[in-house]
């Protein structure tokens, strides 16, 4: 356990409660989970606000694609 779907979660909760639009936010979560992989331990070392702010910036939402 890594604790990225947790992560994940609170960073898309940051995101929407900080105004984001859902696609944004999702790329805030996302951002937030491939941070916390890359820790050991599922409780401790949490990513930084500013870390993950730096990784969101290089993502960018794509419409689904329609069949």
């Amino acid at each position: 356990a890594t604790g990225a779907g947790d992560a994940f979660k609170a960073g898309l909760l940051y995101g929407l409660f900080s105004g984001m639009d859902l696609p944004h936010a999702v790329c805030w979560a996302v951002a937030a989970g491939a941070l916390k992989v890359g820790r050991l331990g599922a409780v401790t070392h949490p990513p930084e606000l500013e870390e993950v702010k730096r990784l969101a910036a290089t993502l960018h939402p794509e419409p689904a694609a329609e069949n």
